[in-house]
């Protein structure tokens, strides 16, 4: 890191920064060396390298104006690649007819061998699974962003008001994120009856292969402001503003990006392209929203001395959100040719293929894939920036002996939040059932992104503060609140998956408590110096204020209620999926509410619960809740101060969960499961003791 600062003249201020970072990992073992930023040996890899720049400029223009502006540069480098990367393995070790190229060879693409005649469940223990190395390598990353920003700050009599702009242009994302690069193949054992029979025979029941479709995302951003903190009165202060923020949908810099008519079902692309329509919402594909006002409120009023209102409220819009590569239309066909095909038959392999002599049969000619097998990632074209209106109202009062006490109201709304669902999903009759009809019979599974979702947060806060005065500190809180929503954010891994079982009834089947809602909240701090010692008020001289003075003792409790979920019935996705399978999570029947046990052998009554006999569960999202959390830390610590000025010795004893209470995570949610209603995890460590 290097910045540097200069005063130009008595009115003008400059400033300059740049920062490099490296990251290296390396293979235990493996040490190597860095010649010119590149690994010696061929197990280590970069997996990041990270430059940013930015310089500012500070004008004062009177006593009562100042201009800022700053300009901002970052560029990130992310990869991660597969071990060994580029070493080719010899002929005869190579699967025939797996594609090779310096972007991504090195080493064989993975072979998955499933449960079957006694061959181990890889997710059970099983070594079988993933022979080669994962499918999604070698991926990177690569991002270069300039950020431009001027502010205009304004103090006239008692206002002082802040406008300008803060634009980010251009900002470019290239990456590559594509599975079965080296190819993917899988032995099920439904020829043989044993897995590991079908693989020394060659016979696989599904392969999977992929071109290595690059993204060139680029993205425009544009935002401008007003603000006022107005000194209404003595006792009221004001602040108002407005900020209007509008940013372009991610476009690909050759326009190789696909998406999908949700009408007509017809695909369209901005590039021309046989048998795809033509974009009429420009390169993005998508129409851009230009309705992105927010406006921001605040009131704080002195009721009396000791006693203070505030008022709150504001909108943000999320410019930009990434749901991982569901929503990436540039790995569409016919950019990106992913042919992943499988068969059923216990007699005929897939494509005739077999692993040792015919290798892969599977072509990466967009015109030669089967569109019905393909998964295509669709946004809706008119769909609305994300935004969230939050409120508060809040009093707050200063007691004897410096403690603060403050009760507030929050209140979050989210409104056109994204939703994914599988567009093409089969639909069901009046009794929950598939009619095996899908809405585009030409296409395969439709993973689609739209802005249908919203959500919902009410909270009270009640908080007791004690300033730190004669030794002592702490800080009691206490929240009761609710949040609900229609699914958790599609990269966070609660109970929810980011697919509902019936994508024609969102609201019906996904909205309900979020993943993190937490209904009791319960968090004490404290920190207490023992009143005994030098400078203190009791045995401040002879042996007992050298053996005893100096100690502190400090702590944490926390204490929450259960996280929510839901049951589910995996074994149910293919019936819902129906004959655009997958993109699905089927729920299970709830028969009556079931009765908390307690135990972690049966945490509540499975009886009241059952698998669906085919069709749509009855159990809605996230209606129960596992159990709560309960945690106590705890640190005492001495200072010696007998090293000269500004030098101390500290000594620390900390022990993290005091009493060593469980703490147990959520239960077997899958009514299938032979665990269904166990806990096997946890959410918290057992007690830690530690010296420092």
């Amino acid at each position: 890191l290097i910045r540097g600062d200069w005063q130009v003249s008595p009115n003008h201020s400059v400033f300059a920064r740049w920062s490099y970072i490296d990251r290296f990992r390396f293979d235990p073992g493996t040490f190597g060396g860095i010649i010119d930023g590149t690994s010696t040996s061929s197990k280590g890899q970069l997996i990041m390298e990270a430059r940013s720049a930015a310089i500012g400029w500070t004008s004062t223009f009177g006593p009562r104006v100042v201009n800022e502006f700053r300009l901002g540069w970052s560029r990130n480098v992310s990869r991660g690649q597969q071990a060994p990367f580029g070493e080719i393995p010899p002929a005869a070790a190579l699967i025939p007819n797996a594609p090779q190229d310096p972007l991504f060879s090195g080493g064989f693409g993975p072979i998955r061998i499933v449960s079957a005649g006694g061959v181990p469940n890889p997710a059970n223990g099983g070594g079988l699974d993933h022979l080669g190395s994962p499918r999604f390598l070698p991926k990177f990353q690569l991002t270069n962003q300039f950020q431009w920003a001027d502010t205009v700050k304004v103090i006239s009599g008692s206002h002082q008001m802040s406008f300008g702009a803060d634009v980010r242009q251009p900002m470019r994302n290239i990456f590559l994120d594509i599975p079965a690069l080296r190819g993917d193949i899988r032995f099920s054992g439904q020829y043989t009856g044993i897995g590991l029979a079908d693989f020394l025979l060659g016979y696989p029941f599904r392969a999977q292969l992929a071109n290595p479709a690059v993204v060139d995302a680029r993205i425009e951003m544009f935002s401008f402001f007003f603000q006022d903190d107005w000194k209404a009165t003595p006792k009221l202060t004001v602040n108002f503003g407005l900020r209007y923020d509008f940013a372009k949908w991610p476009f690909e810099g050759q326009d190789r990006m696909t998406n999908l008519n949700p009408v007509t079902g017809e695909r369209f692309t901005a590039a021309s392209a046989a048998g795809f329509a033509s974009s009429t919402v420009g390169r993005s594909l998508v129409d851009s929203d230009k309705n992105n006002f927010a406006p921001r409120l605040g009131l704080a009023y002195q009721l009396t001395p000791e006693t203070v209102l505030r008022v709150g409220y504001g909108r943000f819009f999320q410019l930009l959100e990434r749901a991982g590569s569901e929503d990436q239309l540039g790995i569409n066909l016919p950019w990106l040719v992913n042919n992943l095909v499988s068969t059923s038959s216990t007699t005929q392999t897939i494509n005739n293929m077999r692993l040792g002599t015919t290798g892969f049969l599977l072509s990466l000619d967009p015109s030669a894939v089967t569109v019905t097998d393909v998964r295509l990632r669709a946004i809706n074209p008119d769909s609305v920036t994300p935004s969230v209106d939050q409120w508060n109202i809040g009093i707050q009062r200063l007691l004897p002996g410096d403690i603060v006490l403050t009760a507030d109201y929050v209140g979050t709304k989210g409104t056109h939040q994204t939703v994914l669902r599988n567009l093409n999903q089969q639909s069901f009759d009046a009794n929950g059932f598939g009619t095996g009809v899908v809405p585009f019979p030409l296409l395969g599974p439709i993973e689609y992104r739209d802005s249908m979702g919203n959500s919902n947060y009410h909270g009270l806060d009640f908080t007791v503060e004690k300033r730190f005065s004669q030794g002592l500190s702490f800080r009691g809180s206490y929240t009761f609140s609710k949040s609900i929503d229609f699914t958790q954010e599609h990269l966070f891994r609660g109970t929810s998956t980011s697919f509902g079982q019936n994508a024609h009834d969102i609201r019906g089947d996904r909205r309900g408590p979020s993943d993190f809602d937490v209904r009791h909240r319960l968090v004490l701090s404290y920190n207490y110096e023992l009143p005994v010692g030098r400078n203190r008020t009791y045995l401040s001289e002879g042996a007992a204020a050298q053996i005893l003075g100096g100690w502190r003792v400090s702590g944490v409790t926390n204490m929450r209620t259960g996280l929510p979920f839901h049951i589910r019935a995996p074994a149910n996705n293919g019936a819902l999926g129906g004959p655009r399978g997958g993109l699905v999570e089927a729920q299970g029947d709830c028969l009556r509410p079931a009765r908390k046990i307690g135990s972690v052998d049966e945490w509540f009554d499975t009886s009241a619960f059952a698998v669906p006999p085919g069709r749509l569960g009855t159990c809605g999202r996230n209606t129960e809740s596992g159990p709560g959390y309960i945690n106590f830390d705890i640190g005492l610590a001495r200072a010696f101060e007998y090293f000269g000025e500004g030098r101390h010795l500290e000594f620390r004893y900390e022990i993290f969960n005091l009493f060593n209470t469980p703490q147990f995570g959520r239960p077997n949610n899958q009514v299938t499961s032979s665990g269904f209603g166990q806990i096997t995890s946890l959410s918290g460590d057992p007690r830690v003791m530690q010296f420092a």
